[in-house]
C-alpha cells in the first residue's frame, strides 16, 4: 500500500520517515514552501526533534515530498490527514482545516474513481468524522467503502519525543464505521505493531477516548499538586514521599503523580475544555474536569506565595531567573507553557526577570515578553540573578547545576535537583515557611 500524509508539520514529518522505516512508499503534501524545500534538501525543518535528520537521512529514498495534492492523492491508497485543529474562542477544536483538505479532496476522489481511506490523524471534537467530514462527502455523491473511508487515528505523542512515542505506543487507537476502513488501516499498522496493541472503536467512541485520556492524566497531575499543596501550611511535610507512596497502589500506579508544576503544552489543557465543552453539550455533569483545570490555574500563584517569602531578604525586587521558560524540554514552545503567566505577572510588577532555555528560538521570546533577558548559558543565569525557578525536569539541567557551588535561592519545582543548601522544591514545606531574614 502507498502512504500519503497530508501536513507535514512537527508531527506529520516525523509519521512521514517513521511510515518510510517500514517500507512504505509515502507520499507528504504540505502548502508551506520552506517545509517542502527543507525536506527535499534532506534537512530537518524541526531541530528540537533529534531523531527526524537520521530517518530522513536513513529512509528518504522511500519518501516523495509534493506540493500537488491531487498527485498525492493518486499515488496513494490512504491519507493520513494531520492538518492543525486549532482551538476556537470557546474552546472546542476548529475543523477549518480538515474541511479544506475535504473539499479539495471531493472532486480528486471522483475522477480517481478508485477507493481511498481518509485517516484523520489531528485531534477532533467528539461527532466531527460521522457528522462533518464523512457527511460532505456522501453529498459530493461518493460511496462509503466504495470511493472513500473514514477512520479516525490519533496519536499519543510528546513533541521533542514524537519518532520514539510512535515506535512505543502504548496502544494504537482505530476509529472505523465499516469493515474495509478497519481492515484497510489495520494493514498499515499490523506491519508496524502486534494486533495486541491496536484497539479497535467506532468513530466517536475513538473521538471521545482521544480528549477523555489527556483529561485524566490532567487529572492525576493536579491530584498531585492538591497533595503538594498540604505543605504550603504543614509544619512538616514532603509531597515527594507522599505521592511515591499513593502511586505504589497498583489501583493508581506512580505515571504522572509527581511533584510538578502546572499541566500545559499544545493538548492537555486543550482537550480539557474541548472534553468539558463536549460533556455540556451531551448534558452530563463536567465538575471533575472543571476542577482539574481550576487546581492547574492555582499553581502561578503558589510561584508568587514563594516568590514574596524572599522579597525582604532583598533591599528590592530580587532579579529572578527563569530556568526552562518552554513547556517541556526538547520543546520550542513556551506560549501558555507553566512558566509564562509566572513571568508576565513578573514583568507587569517590574520584576528584572532572566531565562535561560536551550530549545526556545531568544528572539521569538524576546519578541513576545518584550523586557526579559537572555542569558547565555546556566552559569550566566544563575549569576546575573537572586532567585532561580527550575520549570521543566531536564537531566541537562540537574546534572549540571547538582555539580554547582552556589549560595543562590533555588526553587526546584519538580524535585530533580540534590543541592542541600537554598535548593527548596515546591511540595516541601521549607519553602513556605523560611525565616524572614539572611
Amino acid at each position: 500500500m502507498k502512504v500519503s500524509v497530508i501536513g507535514l508539520g512537527k508531527i506529520g514529518s516525523c509519521l512521514s520517515y517513521f511510515l518510510a522505516s517500514y517500507g512504505f512508499k509515502v507520499y507528504g503534501y504540505d502548502i508551506n514552501s520552506k517545509i517542502i524545500d527543507s525536506l527535499n534538501k534532506l534537512r530537518n525543518p524541526f531541530g528540537i526533534e533529534p531523531q527526524l535528520s537520521n530517518y530522513i537521512n536513513k529512509y528518504n529514498s522511500n519518501v516523495v515530498i509534493l506540493d500537488n495534492l491531487e498527485k498525492t492523492i493518486n499515488n496513494s491508497d490512504i491519507s493520513f490527514v494531520i492538518v492543525p485543529t486549532p482551538s476556537n474562542k470557546n474552546g472546542d477544536f476548529s475543523n477549518k482545516y480538515i474541511l479544506q483538505y475535504i473539499k479539495k479532496l471531493a472532486p480528486i476522489l471522483k475522477s480517481k474513481n478508485k477507493y481511498h481511506l481518509v485517516n484523520i490523524t489531528s485531534t477532533v471534537m467528539p461527532g466531527s468524522c460521522d457528522n462533518i467530514f464523512k457527511k460532505y462527502l456522501l453529498t459530493k455523491n461518493l460511496k462509503e467503502d466504495l470511493n472513500f473511508g473514514i477512520t479516525y487515528n490519533p496519536h499519543f505523542i510528546a513533541l521533542g519525543n514524537v519518532i520514539n512515542n510512535l515506535e512505543n505506543p502504548d496502544f494504537v487507537l482505530m476509529g472505523s464505521s465499516s469493515k474495509k476502513s478497519y481492515d484497510t488501516l489495520k494493514k498499515i499498522y499490523s506491519r508496524i505493531y502486534p494486533l495486541k496493541k491496536i484497539k479497535k472503536l467506532n468513530l466517536l467512541e475513538a473521538e471521545v477516548t482521544k480528549i477523555a485520556i489527556n483529561s485524566y492524566v490532567t487529572m492525576k497531575i493536579s491530584f498531585s499538586n492538591i497533595i503538594s499543596q498540604i505543605a504550603d501550611n504543614a509544619n512538616s511535610f514532603n509531597s515527594t514521599e507522599v505521592l511515591n507512596s499513593i502511586g505504589l497502589d497498583k489501583r493508581i500506579g506512580n505515571a504522572y503523580l509527581k511533584v510538578g508544576s502546572a499541566f500545559s503544552g499544545p493538548c492537555f489543557p486543550r482537550d480539557n475544555i474541548a472534553f468539558i465543552n463536549y460533556l455540556k453539550k451531551s448534558n452530563i455533569n463536567f465538575g471533575l474536569q472543571n476542577s482539574t483545570v481550576k487546581i492547574n490555574l492555582e499553581q502561578t500563584s503558589r510561584y508568587i506565595r514563594i516568590l514574596n517569602n524572599f522579597k525582604n531578604i532583598y533591599k528590592k525586587n530580587p532579579k529572578v531567573g527563569i530556568l526552562g521558560i518552554s513547556y517541556k524540554s526538547d520543546s520550542d514552545l513556551f506560549i501558555d507553557s507553566q512558566s509564562c503567566e509566572f513571568v508576565n505577572f513578573l514583568l507587569s510588577k517590574k520584576y528584572s526577570v532572566y531565562y535561560y532555555d536551550e530549545y526556545c528560538n531568544s528572539n521569538l521570546v524576546k519578541n513576545y515578553f518584550k523586557k526579559i533577558s537572555h542569558a547565555k548559558n546556566i552559569e550566566s543565569l544563575i549569576k546575573l540573578t537572586d532567585i532561580i525557578f527550575v520549570f521543566y525536569k531536564d537531566k541537562k539541567i540537574s546534572k549540571k547545576i547538582n555539580k554547582m557551588n552556589t549560595k543562590k535561592i533555588i526553587v526546584d519545582i519538580w524535585d530533580q535537583l540534590d543541592l542541600k543548601e537554598n535548593h527548596f522544591f515546591l511540595g516541601k514545606n521549607n519553602i513556605l515557611h523560611l525565616k524572614k531574614t539572611k
